[in-house]
């Protein structure tokens, strides 16, 4: 199975510095405290031209001007992500470089090699008319809260505008899980003895039907443990009676 999940869009809050302070390396860590930060919704910007997307949070240069701007978030990954595959649509003006939970994920418009606090983009955005898509690891991700810190970098000391947003979605794969099996039932005069053969981890539902069309739950959301039995009461002059065990999206 197969599922997208949306983690941020292009309007989420951050929290922001736009200090001109070189904050070395830390404030790209998960426990890093970003209290005192401005906090604000994206698009960021220091730009008259026109966006693909709304301009919500406007930043200011110092003086002299900061080369460089820093931004952080938090998103939710689920406890069903399995084989991830992250994606950030990104309208960046002019360079930047991304980290989740501490570690360096990608870069857009940065050379190679180590990035310090002056380092200029090696490109030059005009007006940040054009979306970058690029591809983030999975490596560093957890189950729950997760950071994602970026720092945006101009391409030289007197440039006059920068632009920041950021989306994340994930695509991602759930593992589908072993068909439940029922075995032949045993019965005695007072009871069905029903053995079901599933895997752990999912929730399940024995349903009952007279005439195989006509289906009714019997008993729900069972978490099944390899070998689980079920004692049903037998009560002959009902008929015949067929049973089936079908897997429910536990989410």
């Amino acid at each position: 199975m197969v599922g997208v999940l949306e983690l941020l869009n292009l309007t989420n809050q951050w929290k922001y510095n736009q200090a001109g302070i070189d904050l070395g390396t830390s404030w790209r860590t998960t426990n890093y405290n970003d209290a005192a930060w401005a906090s604000g919704r994206g698009l960021f910007y220091i730009e008259t031209a026109s966006l693909p997307a709304a301009k919500h949070t406007p930043l200011a240069f110092t003086n002299p001007r900061q080369t460089t701007f820093y931004f952080r978030t938090h998103f939710q990954m689920p406890s069903n992500a399995n084989a991830v595959v992250l994606t950030s649509s990104n309208l960046i003006d002019d360079g930047a470089v991304f980290y989740i939970n501490g570690m360096e994920a990608a870069r857009i418009g940065m050379s190679n090699g180590p990035v310090f606090y002056a380092t200029l983009a090696e490109r030059t955005v005009d007006n940040a008319t054009n979306f970058d898509v690029i591809k983030l690891p999975n490596t560093n991700l957890v189950v729950g809260d997760n950071v994602l810190a970026v720092e945006v970098h101009q391409h030289a000391t007197d440039s006059t505008d920068i632009v920041f947003g950021a989306s994340l979605h994930a695509a991602f794969t759930r593992q589908v899980p072993m068909r439940p099996r029922l075995k032949t039932p045993t019965i005695n005069e007072n009871f069905v003895h029903l053995t079901a053969l599933s895997e752990s981890g999912y929730l399940h539902v024995l349903d009952v039907s007279t005439n195989l069309s006509n289906w009714a739950p019997l008993r729900t959301n069972t978490a099944l443990t390899g070998e689980v039995q079920f004692d049903l009461p037998f009560i002959p002059s009902t008929g015949g009676r067929f049973y089936r065990m079908r897997v429910i999206d536990a989410d």
